[in-house]
């Protein structure tokens, strides 16, 4: 159990770590350089969003394929 939580911590970390780093750097490639004093803001959020939200759908999608790989194991005869 210590395991999992460990692992479960330093993964969270990770991500939180990382996360503002890949939205900010989206939101420069995303955005042009004089778009600030061009327009007064920023324009193109919503690609950096994109980041976060595929980040976040990866969870289920792990799940899901383990959940079938269990499945499928399960279900798996052996003969001895």
């Amino acid at each position: 159990m210590s395991r999992t939580m460990a692992l479960q911590s330093f993964l969270g970390w990770g991500a939180a770590s990382l996360s503002p780093i890949a939205f900010g750097y989206v939101l420069d490639i995303a955005n042009p350089g004089d778009a600030l004093s061009r327009y007064g803001y920023v324009p193109n959020w919503g690609w950096a969003f994109m980041i976060l939200g595929l980040g976040g759908l990866t969870g289920p999608l792990i799940i899901w394929r383990l959940m079938r790989k269990m499945r499928a194991q399960k279900n798996c005869v052996t003969l001895s």
